[in-house]
């Protein structure tokens, strides 16, 4: 345990009736914002928050840049090359989709990487990456504000909102900033998108002197070259929160979205080519020989030392998955909040022989398993306090291939699972 969180545990457990109750203050504070009425309930926190130093800022910016600048290469390759793409597994027309133009440089330019992050030894692995709907940004924004600090406490937090802002002003004036005064459309499926953060990006938009409006994906109109919103405002740029696989499961339901996107009517922040980045056999193509002539010698150890050993499930021996199950997980190539991910610690024997054989067939991966870094802490929710080790999970935003900030969320289990055993704390800078 780093040693700021560990000077954090002890003044808790000296000030242990007034920690327990300002932890049971921040959980009554999250549970009256606006997460409370999302899908599922709202986000649950711990008593002790998160504390990085300038050592392992340092780290996660080089993590960052280094997988984008490698992530880059493969999107740009996959677009070039028809082979390639032969080895992620989207349909004629995701290639299709893939392979739009956007009209600006920047290749993904929202993404949050999930690694597996050892405080004490500075170790680390990938977990998995976000491109499409990257979210959580909301969450961090409200737990500094459930969490008080005492006025001698110095130290220094992520903002996500106004330097999202920033970037997108950024990629923009790359795209050809066709208007002066452009109007942007936070677009999403509504009844799936993560309303509470779309309002707050829409807040921030218009404090920065933008012309912003929330908007349905399928409700969207595309006349003579120009997009609509519903409130019939011209579009002019898009913060895209839409998965891609939701897209392609409703495609004939937003068509003016892509014709719109093809034909650069608008700015489309991220374009469809992200989805290379966010399909989990990104993990498996990583070692191929086709990747490794892409990258320098650096990079490729840079891989080596980092992503976790994958494949499709079907490619190992069922064998060699239920002989040795507490060393897998397996995941769906496309999901997102943990939907269809089990670990082989959870099951027993005969459990993990038939979730083997269940999803064999299906568009699965199989990972090596990481067992997480474990940090003290206290669950507050419940009538009494628990204390517990937690698996840590650290989540790296990345705005156009710069480091922006963190997402710390814990379990008490051998996965996270948003909705059931996720906790989330707030992440401050020492």
């Amino acid at each position: 345990m780093a040693l700021a969180n560990r000077l954090w545990k002890e003044k808790l457990l000296e000030n242990w009736e007034t920690g327990i109750a300002a932890g049971k203050a921040a959980q009554a504070f999250l549970n009256q914002t606006s997460l409370a009425k999302t899908k599922g309930g709202c986000i649950k926190t711990l008593a002790l928050p998160k504390v990085f130093t300038r050592e392992d800022i340092a780290i996660f910016q080089q993590i960052a840049e280094t997988m984008y600048r490698i992530l880059a290469k493969i999107t740009v390759h996959y677009k070039e090359n028809p082979e390639y793409r032969k080895l992620f597994p989207f349909s004629e027309e995701m290639e299709q989709w893939i392979c739009i133009d956007t009209g600006y440089a920047s290749v993904i330019p929202i993404m949050r990487m999930d690694i597996h992050y050892h405080e004490d030894t500075k170790q680390w692995k990938f977990c998995e990456i976000n491109t499409d709907g990257t979210s959580a940004m909301i969450e961090e924004l409200l737990l500094h504000q459930a969490f008080s600090l005492p006025e001698e406490e110095r130290f220094g937090q992520f903002e996500l909102f106004d330097s999202w802002v920033r970037t997108v002003s950024r990629i923009y004036a790359a795209f050809g900033g066709r208007v002066p005064d452009p109007h942007v459309a936070i677009v999403d499926f509504l009844d799936k998108g993560y309303l509470p953060e779309f309002a707050e990006f829409e807040k921030r938009f218009r404090e920065n002197g933008y012309s912003a409006e929330i908007c349905d994906i399928r409700e969207l109109t595309y006349q003579n070259g120009v997009l609509y919103s519903p409130t019939g405002k011209q579009i002019h740029i898009i913060y895209r929160r839409a998965v891609t696989s939701d897209i392609a499961e409703h495609a004939g339901e937003v068509r003016p979205f892509l014709q719109a996107a093809k034909e650069q009517a608008v700015c489309l922040i991220g374009g469809l080519q992200t989805q290379v980045a966010h399909n989990k056999a990104l993990f498996y193509v990583m070692r191929h020989p086709m990747t490794r002539q892409l990258l320098t010698a650096e990079e490729a150890a840079f891989l080596d030392a980092h992503v976790l050993f994958t494949a499709k499930i079907g490619e190992l021996r069922p064998e060699e998955l239920t002989e040795n199950r507490e060393h897998w997980i397996i995941k769906p190539l496309d999901s997102y909040g943990a939907s269809g991910v089990f670990a082989g610690l959870d099951y027993s024997d005969a459990e993990w022989e038939n979730l083997i054989r269940l999803h064999r067939s299906e568009d699965y991966i199989v990972q090596e398993y990481c067992h997480p870094f474990l940090t003290w802490n206290v669950d507050c929710t419940g009538a009494e306090p628990k204390t517990a080790l937690y698996g840590n999970q650290t989540g790296l935003f990345v705005y156009d291939g710069q480091f922006a900030g963190i997402y710390s969320r814990l379990s008490d289990g051998n996965t996270i699972v948003t909705n059931r055993n996720e906790r989330a704390v707030p992440v401050y800078v020492l």
